[in-house]
């Protein structure tokens, strides 16, 4: 069959035509299996890109829901901190206001009625020293309790401060 395939208008090729011609037909071949393969890499490439590109898309995506989340999270953060701001703010003002309410009022009680000068008061010495003790260290408590309240606030803020920066990644 191949050799009258080979017989061109009934013309008969040497013996060494018929292997150029064998070689000829194994290129083309070879050729068209090469451009095949060519395009089924390029198909595949295709496929692989359009994947690559949806991957890339689904992680902006979930990056922005992420930035989206995070600001969320930054405002109610400022929020709670800008109210707790407000409430030390008008608890100070309330101690301020009775401090200066106290200042006109006396820490002794009144003299007693049969005090030959009001100016004098007469407390047997273990009660003063016992009340004074009370006042002091009810003072310090409450000094304590003061300073450990605004720790906290400072606290607070230094972690939101630090957690802004690392969302927006200023370390």
């Amino acid at each position: 069959m191949i050799a009258a395939l080979l017989k061109l208008g009934g013309f008969a090729l040497p013996w060494w035509g018929r292997w150029v011609a064998i070689a000829a037909l194994a290129a083309t071949w070879g050729g068209w299996c090469a451009l095949k393969m060519h395009q089924h890499d390029e198909a595949k490439f295709e496929a692989f890109k359009a994947e690559v590109q949806a991957a890339g898309d689904k992680q902006n995506f979930e990056t922005q829901q992420t930035i989206k989340a995070h600001q969320a999270l930054k405002e109610i953060s400022d929020a709670e901190a800008n109210t707790a701001a407000a409430q030390r703010d008008a608890a100070l003002l309330r101690v301020r206001e009775l401090v200066r309410a106290g200042r006109d009022r006396s820490f002794l009680p009144a003299p007693a009625p049969g005090a030959e000068r009001g100016d004098r008061l007469c407390f047997a010495a273990g009660e003063l020293d016992r009340g004074l003790r009370a006042a002091v260290e009810r003072l310090q408590e409450r000094t304590v309790a003061n300073a450990a309240e605004g720790q906290r606030g400072v606290d607070a803020a230094v972690i939101c401060r630090d957690w802004a920066k690392a969302i927006a990644g200023e370390h």
